[in-house]
């Protein structure tokens, strides 16, 4: 019997090992940038370029929420106003942006205009401060294969937004927003369904074996229940549960023209273009405004 329970915990040993091993990886891929990967042969999206092109002026409001979870504090900038153009920018736009100056600019359908309507502003200790920003420009960038695309604002800040330790900087400021199909969306949310479904029975597989292993008094037992419990840990983390909760919801959404969905909530960052590193600023949110009369 010894050897027997030697072999189980050989056994639970190498599941451990490779957990481990399997979950920095998992987590490795889930925080790269997708144009970070190098593809041989990229290319864009069937259908990108149609889908940019039909789609007329549109005015959202950005909110920004500037601060990293090592900040004590967070810089809240509300109520910028941004029109989407359907038209290039001005020759003289110095803005570089992500697609399509990036290390693969055939994933861009192409740079428009993105004009400041109304400028946002956070409150400070002297009161209401007004943010400013220049040289705006849209793109969508989505990859062919990859479920969900990016729209991609960018804009130049001249001046240095700060409330204590949280800091929007000065220069080439970037904000992106997952877009989809609806198609694309739909079967993502049934993958998600089906991920969750598998997690959530691994989950409860290893609380009954963990369960079933306190409760015996027989030390095979025991050590049979363990490898379970483990053997069911690995099936949960075989599921890309976190990559799931990037699936948005169908509220989470919001419509532009043909069948294209942007998520409401994005991220703000900076990158020396075309190869630097990208630098998180903080999160974004993103929501229609009525156009004016």
């Amino acid at each position: 019997n010894l050897p027997s329970i030697i072999t189980s915990c050989s056994v639970l040993n190498q599941v451990k090992s490779n957990l481990s091993v399997m979950r920095l990886v998992f987590l490795f891929a889930l925080f790269i940038p997708a144009q970070s990967f190098i593809f041989e042969n990229v290319s864009r999206r069937p259908g990108l370029d149609k889908l940019i092109e039909s789609q007329t002026d549109q005015r959202v409001v950005v909110d920004l929420d500037i601060g990293t979870q090592d900040d004590t504090s967070r810089l809240a900038i509300n109520g910028m106003v941004l029109d989407l153009k359907n038209t290039p920018p001005p020759a003289d736009c110095s803005l570089r942006m992500p697609g399509a100056n990036g290390p693969h600019p055939k994933l861009s359908a192409g740079v428009r205009l993105l004009n400041l309507v109304e400028s946002g502003s956070f409150i400070s200790q002297a009161g209401q401060q007004i943010v400013n920003v220049l040289n705006g420009c849209w793109e969508l960038v989505w990859r062919e294969g990859a479920p969900a695309g990016s729209l991609i604002c960018g804009f130049e800040v001249p001046e240095e937004a700060k409330r204590n330790d949280a800091t929007l900087p000065k220069g080439k400021v970037y904000v992106a927003f997952p877009i989809w199909t609806k198609e694309t969306l739909e079967n993502m949310q049934l993958e998600k369904e089906r991920i969750t479904e598998l997690a959530n029975q691994a989950i409860a597989e290893k609380d009954e074996e963990l369960s079933k292993m306190h409760k015996t008094g027989n030390i095979i037992q025991k050590a049979l229940h363990y490898r379970n419990a483990f053997a069911a840990a690995e099936k949960y983390f075989l599921q890309p549960v976190s990559r799931m909760k990037l699936v948005p919801s169908k509220d989470e959404v919001i419509p532009f023209q043909d069948d294209l969905l942007v998520t409401t909530t994005g991220t703000v960052w900076q990158k020396n273009l075309p190869n630097g590193k990208q630098v998180l600023l903080g999160a974004a949110s993103l929501k229609h405004a009525p156009m004016e009369a």
